[in-house]
């Protein structure tokens, strides 16, 4: 494998800085297949001309970001590309799962009928303490964990949906096919976060590995609020896009 690209000397990046950008470049732009084997460290180390305290560092930094995994005794590896969601569009985790020719999934944690605290109750514009029902679920992309998501749901008949089968089933699908509720428009929150000690199990990731929070309310066709939804995303394993005009 051929990896061009230099260090600059002189200039006031950092060398593990400069080092990153020649390796991100070289596997976007080559578009190496995943699990394709990088040079070693002391190759890294050689050609460039930097010692392994930088090359270690660029390395972590592009872990960090997903673009490569690391084995230890074996080197360092091209990862699998991200999982895209466009936040322009009103879709599905199903759909957009389905659109990237990926098998989505979901297990059940729990679905009851709960109680709206302070948030959920500004959210939805129902009252404190209301009933609800929550759901909440750990989905998967190709069998693999890809995100923690809880759902808290009112509207008339929203009682029904504690018998339902959510295991590996779209939510909006069962509301559209047999609540005739469709989402009209939504309004969306997203942060950087960390992965708690609770969700490391569950997601397959170590504590505090970088994680993305989603947050949603839902809208029907007469702009009532049904849904209210927050959403961690592993951070290595998911990215958001948006396209925006002036």
């Amino acid at each position: 494998m051929n990896f061009s690209g230099e260090i600059i000397r002189n200039s006031p990046i950092p060398f593990y800085y400069q080092l990153q950008g020649i390796l991100q470049t070289q596997i976007e732009e080559a578009g190496l297949p995943p699990q394709t084997q990088l040079p070693s460290e002391a190759e890294l180390c050689e050609k460039y001309r930097v010692s392994r305290t930088v090359v270690r560092a660029a390395l972590s930094a592009l872990q960090r970001d997903g673009l490569i995994y690391r084995v230890k005794g074996r080197g360092s590896f091209v990862s699998q590309p991200k999982l895209q969601q466009k936040i322009t569009l009103l879709t599905s985790f199903t759909e957009d799962m389905h659109k990237q020719g990926i098998h989505p999934g979901g297990h059940v944690l729990s679905q009851e009928i709960n109680f709206a605290n302070e948030t959920v109750s500004q959210r939805l514009g129902i009252p404190i303490r209301s009933p609800i029902f929550y759901l909440e679920r750990v989905r998967f992309a190709d069998g693999e964990p890809l995100g923690i998501e809880v759902s808290y749901l009112h509207f008339p008949g929203y009682e029904r949906l504690e018998t339902e089968n959510f295991e590996n089933r779209s939510l909006y699908e069962i509301l559209s096919t047999q609540y005739h509720i469709v989402i009209y428009k939504a309004d969306l929150e997203l942060e950087a976060t960390l992965v708690r000690p609770p969700e490391t199990e569950l997601l397959k990731v170590q504590t505090c590995s970088p994680a993305m929070l989603l947050r949603r309310t839902a809208y029907d066709i007469n702009l009532q609020p049904f849904e209210y939804t927050k959403c961690i995303y592993r951070g290595d394993k998911y990215r958001f896009i948006s396209s925006l005009q002036k």
